[in-house]
């Protein structure tokens, strides 16, 4: 055979071997049955060198076996690799890394079977972070990534291995409690997620608290099936965000009943808007020294066709979740400054500010500073009339979407001021940033002035606080001359409250003034 390399043809030699394997284990046999002797098998065959290179035509087949076999199972090792990682990625959250919807689904489904056989209890904990869409749009996606990440991580961390906590989209999170005996068990749970997402998070030269709402859906008496759960623990979730932020909330059967209510009050509330059912009622607010009126709140209400006057706190928590509060806030706005028109063309003097209450959906509105400043121009009222309360935990949660606001309302001229002062969680270095023009003092410290004496040593710090911040002070729910008094001496600078007047419409607000009587 000629010389080649053995890369070179490889097919070559395998016919070249094949051959010679052929012929040597013809010889072989014959050696086998005495018919050659040893020195006849090499002189039939040639010399030691065709067999050295028969062996060597071997070993080049083998070892070109084994490095493609090599080949075969590094490839089918990236294989394997790549589609364990397909399989991880179809499953899991790409920025928590968590399981995601689909793979919870199946993970309930199965842990409910499981629970049943033996008689078992779980809770399934449905989250909420509150107010996440609005820090998002402050700091952007990539923040709120890593918020995403770092509640990921706090929550996971207060349950067991043996449990699963998935993100089911956006800032929706759920997780299962597994061999829980009672609701006892969940709540101590629960306040270990609390009390880890406590600390605040350092973002840029801010710093963000996040929180939660949940609702909580038990197994078996809440629901036997993934479906069930999963509806009865939205429910009881909708109504832990209805009792404000940071809430958790167990359901109940009657909680099916409330929400049938609400989305039927939604319904009505639209048709009362379309209806001009809704109304202002005004409440002075008077100096505390001279009692002069220098103000009014604007507070809703809805004359409902068949319960009577509606206090706002009785729709305003469901429009604000059910989507109908920008329509409700708008009109609240186009109704404050129509009647300051009114007043205006009716030479009212002196001119009456209007505080008008802002709600979380309006104040993260982007478009909020450009439909006040149109509706301004519209009506043709000054700004220095209109001024907008903002209560202090939402304006404390999201700080610089706050200020950013804040500037562009007082730019137009507009007055600010936090609402319900007293019962956040403010940073004093964040407060005496923003830009604002008055403190509210919430009303539950003024009713309990006169009997605690802590909530009036309150009452005088954040009067002071305010003082010391070219604040002007007001204390709201004032009901009696002794509270009147107790203000006074403490140098709070406007108060309003029943003791003064209630909520009125501006029919009778004339009536009023002529009965009341200021110092001079």
């Amino acid at each position: 055979m000629a010389t080649t390399g053995p890369l070179d043809d490889l097919e070559a030699y395998k016919r070249y071997v094949k051959e010679r394997l052929a012929s040597f284990n013809g010889i072989f046999a014959k050696a086998s049955a005495g018919d050659y002797s040893e020195d006849a098998i090499v002189a039939h065959n040639g010399d030691n060198d065709e067999f050295a290179e028969l062996a060597a035509g071997i070993q080049v087949m083998i070892d070109v076996i084994r490095g493609r076999i090599g080949e075969l199972e590094a490839e089918i090792v990236d294989r394997k690799v790549a589609e364990e990682k397909l399989r991880h990625q179809a499953a899991h959250d790409p920025i928590t890394g968590l399981p995601n919807r689909h793979w919870f689904d199946a993970w309930l489904g199965e842990a409910i079977a499981k629970e049943a056989a033996g008689d078992g209890k779980m809770a399934f904990l449905y989250f909420d972070i509150d107010r996440f869409k609005q820090v998002n749009d402050v700091y952007g996606h990539q923040v709120g990534d890593v918020l995403l990440k770092e509640f990921a991580e706090r929550i996971r961390g207060c349950i067991s291995p043996r449990d699963a906590i998935a993100r089911l989209g956006g800032d929706e999170f759920a997780a299962v409690l597994t061999g829980v005996r009672s609701r006892h068990d969940v709540t101590r749970t629960i306040r270990r997620m609390t009390k880890a997402l406590e600390p605040a998070i350092p973002v840029e030269e801010h710093s963000v608290f996040l929180s939660a709402s949940i609702g909580i859906a038990m197994f078996p008496q809440d629901g036997r099936d993934v479906r069930t759960l999963i509806a009865n623990a939205d429910v009881a979730l909708l109504q832990a965000k209805n009792e404000g932020r940071n809430h958790f909330t167990f359901y109940q059967p009657k909680m099916n009943r409330e929400l049938a209510a609400q989305m039927s009050m939604v319904h009505e509330l639209r048709q009362a808007i379309a209806g001009n059912e809704l109304e202002l009622h005004y409440q002075p607010i008077v100096d505390v020294h001279t009692r002069k009126n220098i103000g009014m709140e604007a507070l809703l209400r809805w004359r409902h066709p068949t319960r009577g006057l509606l206090a706002a706190g009785e729709f305003i928590p469901v429009a604000e979740h059910h989507g109908v509060m920008r329509r409700l806030g708008e009109e609240v706005l186009r109704t404050v400054l129509a009647q300051q028109s009114v007043w205006r063309r009716q030479g009212a003097q002196p001119p009456f500010r209007v505080a008008v209450n802002l709600s979380p959906r309006e104040f993260t509105d982007d478009r909020f500073v450009d439909r006040v400043k149109r509706l301004l121009a519209e009506y043709d009222v000054p700004p220095q009339l209109l001024e907008f309360e903002i209560v202090e935990s939402l304006a404390m949660e999201n700080v610089a979407l706050a200020r950013d606001r804040f500037k562009a309302l007082r730019k137009l001229g507009i007055t600010i001021s936090i609402d319900d002062f007293g019962m956040g969680y403010s940073s004093l270095s964040y407060l005496k940033d923003l830009p604002v023009d008055n403190l509210k003092i919430d009303q539950s410290f003024i009713k309990r002035s006169m009997t605690n004496e802590q909530d009036r040593a309150i009452v005088k710090t954040i009067v002071s606080l305010g003082h010391s911040l070219h604040l002007n002070v007001i204390a709201e729910g004032v009901e009696s001359e002794a509270q009147f008094g107790f203000l006074r001496d403490v140098g709070c600078d406007w108060v309003q409250g029943y003791h003064i007047a209630r909520p009125m419409p501006s029919r009778q607000l004339a009536q009023w003034a002529s009965r009341f009587s200021p110092i001079v």
